[in-house]
C-alpha cells in the first residue's frame, strides 16, 4: 500500500496516487474474468488449481518491487547492479529468506506459510511468465528422460498461462494502462476487461497453446496504448528529471550495503530517511517532492534529432549503465568551469531514454481457426513500430538545471553534446 505505482507521476499528475497493492488487485481480478469468459470445457480441462495459482500469481507478482516503483528498480544500477522485481517476487513466493528480516515486524503470514512448496513454485513460474510446472512435480516421475517429454508436454500445454502475466499481451499491462490512464486522464484506447475478454484468446498452434490476439483493432489499440501512454505519462520529459532527482538523492541517503534497507521501504519511509540527511541536495530535493516541482528543462531532445551516431550509442549505454550519468555530469561540471562558469554539479541533472519495442515481435493474431501470424504481418501499423526510425524518435535525453542563468544553461547544453561526441560512456 505504501509504493505509489506511479512514482513521481504524481508530482504532474495529482490524482496519481494509486498503489502497487491496487494494480496488484486489479491484475487479479482481470485474470478472474478472463477465466471466466473462457469456454466451460477449456477452463475445467485446466483444473481450478490452476485457475486459483493463475489468479494468486496476478496478486502477487509485484511484491517483490521497491520502494518509488521503477525509479527504485533503476537504483541499484547506480552501483553497477541490476534486481528485477519480478524475479524478486518469484523468490520470495519460492520462500527465499534472505530477506525475512525486513518483515520480523509484521504481524502477517508469509506467502510460503500458506502456499505448499509445488504451489508457490507453480505460482513463481507463473510470474516469470513461464508455465506453471513445478520441481516437485517433475520428481515425481522417476525416469530423466520422462521428466524431459512430460515438461515440454505441459509446457505445450499451459504456455497460455505464463503469457497472462508476463508475455505480449500480459493482463499486468492491460490493468496499469487502464488504471494509470484513468489516473492521469489519458486515453485507455480499447484496454478494458469487456475488450480484453472479447478479442484475447488461446489458440492451439504446431503444438503448443499460446495467448493470441483475436481481433487486429483491437490489437493494434493494445499495442499502440503504451506507445501513447509512455510519452505522455510514464517517460514525460520534466517526470524523467523528477526521477533522476530521486535517483541522485537515493545515491546520497543508502551507499551500496543499504540497498536492501531502501528496497524494502515504503515511499513515505524514503522520504523521512531523506528529511533526516545533513546533505543540502538531499534536503533540496525532498523540499521539491513536497512541492510538487523538479529542475528548469532547459533540453529535450530526441535521438532522432541527433546526427552524431557517438552522440546516440554513448546515451544508449548510459540508459543500460546509469552510473555513467554521473561521470558525465562532472565533467560537465569540469568542461564549464573551464570556460569561466562556475556551476555546482548538484545544480544539473542529465537524463537519458531509450525506446524498447520488445514484445511487438512476439505477439500473434489468429488468421482463421488453428492458424496464427506475427501481429506485424498483418498489420503494417504495428509492422513500422518495430523500424528502427521509429524508436530513435522515442528515444531522448533531457537536461535539468538548478537556479542558472541563460547563459550558464546554454554552457551546459553545449558541454554536455560535446563530451558525448567526443568521449566515450561509461568510462
Amino acid at each position: 500500500m505504501g509504493i505509489k505505482q506511479l512514482s513521481t507521476v504524481y508530482l504532474f499528475h495529482p490524482n496519481a496516487l494509486h498503489t502497487r497493492f491496487h494494480h496488484s488487485l486489479g491484475v487479479a481480478t482481470l485474470l478472474r474474468y478472463f477465466l471466466g469468459s473462457l469456454p466451460f470445457d477449456f477452463v475445467q480441462n485446466m483444473g481450478f488449481e490452476n485457475q486459483l495459482l493463475l489468479t494468486l500469481a496476478g496478486l502477487l507478482h509485484d511484491i517483490g518491487h521497491s520502494a518509488w516503483s521503477h525509479v527504485g528498480e533503476v537504483f541499484p544500477q547506480y552501483y553497477g547492479k541490476k534486481r528485477a522485481h519480478d524475479e524478486l517476487s518469484a523468490k520470495l513466493v519460492e520462500g527465499d529468506t534472505r530477506y525475512d528480516t525486513y518483515f520480523k515486524d509484521s504481524s502477517l503470514p508469509r506467502v510460503r506459510d500458506i502456499l505448499r512448496d509445488d504451489e508457490a513454485e507453480r505460482v513463481a513460474e507463473l510470474i516469470r511468465g513461464k508455465p506453471p510446472i513445478s520441481k516437485t512435480l517433475l520428481r515425481k516421475i522417476q525416469k530423466e528422460e520422462n521428466q524431459i517429454k512430460k515438461k515440454e508436454e505441459l509446457a505445450n500445454e499451459f504456455q497460455w498461462m505464463g503469457n497472462l502475466i508476463e508475455g505480449p499481451m500480459d493482463f499486468d499491462t492491460a490493468d496499469f494502462l487502464r488504471r494509470d490512464a484513468l489516473y492521469t486522464l489519458a486515453n485507455p484506447g480499447l484496454v478494458d476487461p469487456y475488450n480484453i475478454a472479447k478479442n484475447v484468446g488461446v489458440e492451439k498452434t504446431a503444438g503448443v497453446s499460446e495467448l493470441v490476439f483475436l481481433s487486429l483493432p483491437f490489437a493494434e489499440s493494445f499495442l499502440l496504448a503504451p506507445e501513447l501512454m509512455y510519452p505522455a505519462v510514464y517517460v514525460e520529459s520534466q517526470n524523467l528529471l523528477a526521477e533522476e532527482l530521486l535517483l541522485r538523492a537515493f545515491m546520497k541517503t543508502y551507499d551500496e550495503q543499504k540497498i536492501d534497507d531502501f528496497w524494502f521501504s515504503t515511499d513515505e519511509e524514503v522520504l523521512n530517511d531523506m528529511k533526516d540527511s545533513k546533505d543540502k541536495f538531499v534536503q533540496r530535493v525532498v523540499g521539491l517532492m513536497r512541492d510538487r516541482r523538479t529542475y528548469n528543462l532547459v533540453l529535450d531532445m530526441p535521438f532522432s534529432k541527433i546526427t552524431h551516431t557517438t552522440i546516440i550509442s554513448n546515451l544508449k549505454s548510459l540508459f543500460d549503465k546509469r552510473y555513467g550519468l554521473l561521470q558525465l555530469e562532472n565533467h560537465i561540471v569540469e568542461e564549464c568551469k573551464g570556460k569561466g562558469y562556475t556551476i555546482n554539479v548538484d545544480d544539473i541533472v542529465v537524463s537519458t531514454w531509450v525506446w524498447h519495442t520488445e514484445k511487438i515481435p512476439h505477439a500473434k493474431i489468429r488468421i482463421k481457426e488453428g492458424e496464427c501470424v506475427p501481429l506485424a504481418v498483418e498489420s503494417e501499423l504495428v509492422d513500422e513500430l518495430t523500424r528502427s526510425k521509429y524508436p530513435l524518435s522515442r528515444s531522448k535525453v533531457v537536461i535539468g538545471t538548478y537556479g542558472l542563468s541563460g547563459d550558464e544553461n546554454n554552457a551546459v547544453i553545449k558541454a554536455t553534446l560535446s563530451l558525448l561526441k567526443d568521449r566515450q560512456y561509461p568510462c
